[in-house]
C-alpha cells in the first residue's frame, strides 16, 4: 500500500476529528453550507444525496459483479461490510446529536434524522466505494471522486450532518478501502515468483 494514501486518509480523520472537538467551527460551517439555498440546487442535491444509500450502493455492486466477477465484488462487499460496522461502532459510542436535534432554524430536505450524527455512513459507503471503483475503472476515476464529493456534501445541505461527520466518513471509508486494497496487493505480488 502507498504511504501517502495511507496518510492522507489518517490526514481526514485528524481534520474531521479537530472539526468535531471545535463545536464552534463545525456549527459556522454547517451554516454555511445548509443555508446555501436555492431551488434548482435543493432539487439537484436530494436525488444526489439518495446516492450514497445502502439501496443504491446495492445495486453498484450488484452491477460491478456483472461487469467483473465474484471475487471483485466480494472484495468491494468486504470493504462497503467493514466501513459500515466501524460507522455503527463509533455511533454507538460516540453518540453525537443530530443538526436537527442542536438547530431549529436549519434547511432539512427529507426525513428529519435524530440521533447518531457522528460519523456519516452516506460518506463512508461512498467513500469507500468509490476508492475501490477508480482503481477498477480509471478512466472514470474524475468523475467518480466528483460524485462522492457532492454526495457528501449533500449530506450537510440537506440538514443530515454536520461538516465533521462528513469529513470523518469520508476518510474512513478511504482508509479501509486503501488499507484492504493494499493488503490484496501485497498478497497478489507475494504469490508471484518475480518480484513487484
Amino acid at each position: 500500500m502507498k504511504r501517502e494514501k495511507i496518510l492522507f486518509g489518517i490526514g481526514l480523520l485528524a481534520l474531521a476529528i479537530a472539526i468535531h472537538l471545535l463545536p464552534e467551527l463545525n456549527n459556522f460551517l454547517f451554516y454555511q453550507i445548509n443555508h446555501f439555498h436555492f431551488h434548482w440546487l435543493d432539487t439537484i442535491m436530494v436525488p444526489i444525496t439518495y446516492c450514497g444509500d445502502g439501496v443504491v450502493l446495492s445495486i453498484v455492486a450488484i452491477g460491478f459483479w456483472r461487469l467483473r466477477g465474484l471475487r471483485r465484488f466480494l472484495q468491494l462487499v468486504l470493504i462497503l461490510v467493514t466501513a459500515g460496522i466501524l460507522v455503527q461502532i463509533i455511533k454507538h459510542f460516540f453518540p453525537s446529536p443530530r443538526p436537527s436535534q442542536v438547530f431549529s432554524d436549519i434547511h432539512v430536505l427529507g426525513p428529519i434524522l435524530r440521533a447518531r450524527s457522528f460519523p456519516s455512513g452516506h460518506a463512508a459507503s461512498t467513500f469507500g466505494l468509490v476508492s475501490f471503483l477508480s482503481g477498477e475503472f480509471p478512466k472514470l476515476g474524475n468523475l467518480l471522486w466528483v460524485l462522492a464529493i457532492l454526495i457528501g456534501f449533500s449530506r450537510v445541505y440537506v440538514g443530515a450532518h454536520f461538516p465533521a461527520d462528513v469529513l470523518f466518513g469520508a476518510g474512513l471509508g478511504y482508509l479501509v478501502a486503501k488499507i484492504y486494497m493494499g493488503l490484496w496487493e501485497n498478497s497478489k505480488c507475494s504469490g508471484r515468483a518475480k518480484l513487484c
